[in-house]
């Protein structure tokens, strides 16, 4: 999605660190709620 809003092509790097950040803060905070979620809805477990 960012690349396409900023136009750009794979040669430039893209920075990942803050959504790596973002999705440990998530699971930090929500994960076993999401991963009920996940085993109950997604694989019927």
């Amino acid at each position: 999605v960012q690349l396409r809003l900023q136009k750009q092509g794979i040669e430039k790097a893209f920075p990942f660190g803050p959504y790596l950040a973002i999705a440990g803060w998530v699971s930090l905070i929500r994960g076993d709620q999401i991963l009920s979620w996940y085993f109950t809805s997604i694989l019927g477990v």
